[in-house]
């Protein structure tokens, strides 16, 4: 069975990071103190943040430039959450 990209807690801590700004990879490490790549997902064939751009869980907000680095600004798009309210109200059984 396929998971779904909200199944993994990498998709929660990038996505809710968001939120209130667009931010880039290197600063969600930053912000919850991961060093490296430790933001990739293991079992995901390209980075989870890569597929919640393609899949409409987060948009490109431009790039950003720091020390020389640039970096693509990622902001959290709210337009799914009503279908992910579905399904797992679906899934609830009272």
């Amino acid at each position: 069975m396929q998971k779904n990209l909200w199944d993994y807690d990498k998709f929660w801590l990038i996505w809710v990071s968001c939120i209130d700004k667009p931010r880039t990879i290197k600063d969600i490490q930053n912000l919850w103190g991961y060093k490296g790549n430790s933001l990739y997902q293991q079992g995901r064939k390209d980075a989870i943040w890569v597929e919640m751009i393609s899949e409409g869980f987060l948009e490109r907000r431009g790039t950003i430039e720091k020390r020389g680095v640039i970096g693509l600004l990622l902001y959290a798009n709210m337009d799914w959450i009503g279908k992910y309210l579905q399904i797992i109200a679906a899934k609830t059984k009272y």
